[in-house]
């Protein structure tokens, strides 16, 4: 009789270790999946700010290079005007100084 009742005890022993085990692991299995979850989310935030780092700077970029190229236009603009200014137009060098010394009064 104590051997069943021995018997008995250690299965019901052994199945409740069991039950503990598995609710143990899967306690553990929850724990680990919240980590990777948590790290996941993080990641995506940094990513998130690596991008919009990114557009920033291409914002920054496109705007630099829109100044860029109006100063380039309005460097050849003036160029061009500096080579018009020199042109003789077969006048003579009184009409030419003339010219040039009542441009300053007009533009005022």
């Amino acid at each position: 009789m104590l051997d069943v009742l021995d018997a008995a005890l250690n299965a019901a022993s052994g199945g409740l270790f069991g039950l503990v085990g598995a609710g143990f692991s899967k306690f553990m299995g929850w724990q680990e999946k919240k980590l990777d979850l948590s790290h996941e989310v993080t990641m995506v935030a940094e990513q998130r700010k690596t991008i919009e780092m990114e557009m920033m700077l291409a914002r920054e970029k496109g705007a630099l290079d829109l100044e860029v190229a109006h100063v380039e236009t309005d460097a050849a603009n003036l160029q061009a005007a500096l080579q018009a200014s020199t042109v003789s137009n077969g006048s003579s060098q009184w009409v030419r100084d003339l010219r040039e010394s009542l441009r300053p009064i007009l533009t005022y």
